[in-house]
């Protein structure tokens, strides 16, 4: 998959968030469940979670082109 979810994990820590904290913050734990499997989510929870972080969506979101030949 190209894009991932590994700066948010890096956020998370700096800013010394939780799983549990952004779950009660409303952010669904299916969404969360797709973050930690670098599934799909909306453009809507990416602004949702730059706000409760307080960053950017590179903070949030990492890319890799797929080798797709």
């Amino acid at each position: 998959m190209a894009i991932n979810f590994e700066p948010l994990l890096k956020t998370m820590k700096q800013k010394q968030i939780t799983w549990y904290w952004l779950s009660q913050q409303g952010v669904d734990n299916r969404t969360i469940h797709k973050i930690k499997h670098n599934a799909n989510i909306t453009t809507s929870t990416i602004n949702k979670l730059c706000h409760l972080l307080n960053c950017t969506p590179n903070d949030i979101l990492g890319y890799e082109p797929d080798n797709l030949q």
